[in-house]
């Protein structure tokens, strides 16, 4: 379980990184280029260390793995990942964290549904205070008046919460490293599909948001001026952030892995004081400590075995263990 923190810290700092990151290449650059790129690069450069991996674990790829990892590289790369990057374009990288944060909320459920974790008092507790904490922070009086871009990144929680779903019940078996990996590369493999056909489709019509989809960009626009920022987001936002991620739900839990996403907005406004001088409101410090208060249902130890011995009840254990829960196949 120690592990799985330490992962945790490791991701949860490249996170609040990456939608500053991501903003700025999207000024300059596709978003299915910028993705295309940075999954193919992060999905390399885990490759070697992907297979020696497997091979301490003396577990082998079957056909349905294979085609498992491809759904969810499809899920979580081609279609999440889409549109994260679409609504960087298109509304502020402040509200696109701060509603990317809902993350775990989103897990919880589908955990419950795939995984057999249990919806406890703890995971319930844990659900509210995030959701009142991001809205604390978020302040739904005074939303960016460009919603498209909120819908799409609504859009990307839910499947990237369903991605992290999906990497965990692989993980358990192949381990972390792969899913992260073999995910990425499916996932940079369609968009590379989708990239061919943008060549042949008919044009759309001028301003629409389909436009970005037509006749989209390889290597155009990648230069001195953005390649280091191009670079860590490929290599450390993308193949050190997913191992991180699917390593720390290995390691534990799907919900536990996800809590990275609700430390997020609580850091992101603590780096903006530190590093630009902005202030922080007492909104958003409310918020903070009631993300920091989620978190910690979260990741506290779980009692369960003892409440268990002692006849009590075990569905009351925090959430992110399930004492009696089923294997995954």
């Amino acid at each position: 379980m120690k592990k799985a923190y330490i992962y945790i810290a490791l991701a949860t700092l490249i996170i609040s990184t990456m939608e500053v990151s991501g903003r700025v290449l999207s000024q300059t650059l596709n978003s299915t280029q910028i993705n295309f790129w940075r999954f193919l690069i992060g999905s390399v450069i885990l490759m070697p260390m992907t297979f020696i991996d497997l091979r301490k674990r003396g577990a082998r790829l079957r056909r349905g793995d294979v085609l498992f990892l491809a759904a969810a590289g499809f899920v979580g790369i081609a279609v999440s990942m889409e549109l994260f990057q679409t609504a960087l374009a298109t509304t502020k990288a402040s509200v696109v964290a701060v509603i990317a944060s809902c993350v775990p909320i989103c897990v919880i459920p589908f955990a419950r549904i795939f995984l057999k974790e249990k919806l406890t008092v703890g995971s319930m507790l844990a659900m509210a205070l995030s959701t009142v904490g991001v809205l604390c922070i978020l302040n739904p009086f005074n939303l960016d008046p460009q919603a498209i871009g909120i819908a799409l990144a609504i859009g990307e929680v839910v499947t990237f919460a369903l991605y992290n779903v999906m990497g965990k019940r692989e993980a358990d078996r192949c381990g972390g490293l792969a899913v992260s990996c073999l995910s990425m590369f499916s996932g940079a493999a369609i968009l590379g599909v989708v990239i061919l056909i943008s060549y042949v489709v008919p044009a759309p019509a001028a301003g629409s948001l389909l436009a970005q989809f037509y006749r989209i960009p390889v290597l155009q626009g990648i230069d001195g001026g953005n390649i280091l920022n191009f670079l860590y987001f490929s290599v450390v936002g993308t193949g050190l952030l997913y191992a991180f991620l699917f390593l720390a739900m290995e390691a534990s839990t799907a919900t536990i892995g996800s809590v990275v996403f609700l430390f997020k907005p609580a850091l992101a406004p603590i780096f903006a004081w530190m590093l630009l001088g902005e202030n922080v409101s007492g909104r958003v410090l409310a918020g903070i400590v009631l993300i920091v208060c989620a978190a910690y249902f979260v990741l506290r130890p779980s009692r369960a075995p003892a409440a268990a011995k002692a006849g009590g009840d075990v569905e009351l254990a925090p959430i992110g263990r399930d004492w009696a829960e089923t294997p995954a196949e």
